[in-house]
Order: structure tokens, then sequence, then C-alpha cells
């Protein structure tokens, strides 16, 4: 499974009070590892930047930066599950074509 491309979609905290937003990945994969950037809106602490992961069968395991860190099932052009933060966030991530 590749995941180069932007993917858009929306985060929310799953405790109350940590709010919501949007986030964007930009990323290109080689073998079983990509890289690009991330956008996240919405949070006090900004964690957008360099992203980094693995991919594993339908796994994304993002692992950079330290505020996005977590994995994501890809089920065709959308990706979700639940990343780090200050409690976490479920993020839901759609393919731009």
């Amino acid at each position: 499974m590749d995941v180069s491309g932007k993917w858009q979609g929306d985060w929310v905290g799953l405790v109350l009070g940590e709010g919501a937003g949007q986030i964007q990945m930009d990323v290109k994969q080689s073998g079983s590892r990509f890289s690009g950037n991330v956008l996240v809106t919405g949070r006090s602490n900004d964690p957008s930047g360099l992203t980094e992961g693995y991919v594993t069968g339908n796994q994304v395991e993002i692992t950079v930066p330290a505020g996005v860190t977590g994995t994501l099932t890809v089920k065709g052009d959308e990706m979700s599950g639940t990343i780090a933060g200050m409690s976490g966030a479920k993020v839901t991530l759609r393919r731009q074509k």
C-alpha cells in the first residue's frame, strides 16, 4: 500500500475541552517508510512540520512529530485512528485527488 499524496481531515480531542481542528499531511512513501509535512490547526501547541513514519499492511505509524504520533488504519482513500497529544485525538483523513 502506498500512502503517498495529500491527505486532509479533522481531529477531535478525546477529552472534553481539548478542542478540535483540521489536519493535513502531504507525504511521499519509499519502501515501508514515509516522510513529508503535517499541518495541524486548532491547537495551542502547534506540532506542525516534518512528519515521518512507517507503513505496514494497512497500518500507518506516525513517529514524528512527537505531538502527532500514533497509528492510523487505511481503508481505501480514508485513514483514521488515534494520535498522541496532551490526551490524544481521534483523526480521520481523506486522500485528496
